[in-house]
């Protein structure tokens, strides 16, 4: 029983941080789009609005 909850545990840790990774990467895609729509110049590109 308790090999089956460090095994689901490990999993889960790998599905979490895949998770993260894919939201940054999505993230990184809206702040892209964002700054394309805004008409793209790199001097917005520093501001952050979190």
């Amino acid at each position: 029983m308790r090999d089956t909850i460090s095994v689901t545990s490990s999993t889960q840790n790998k599905i979490n941080k895949r998770r993260q990774k894919s939201k940054k990467a999505s993230q990184s895609r809206i702040n892209k789009l964002k700054l394309s729509s805004i008409g793209g110049s790199s001097d917005s590109d520093g501001v952050d609005h979190r």
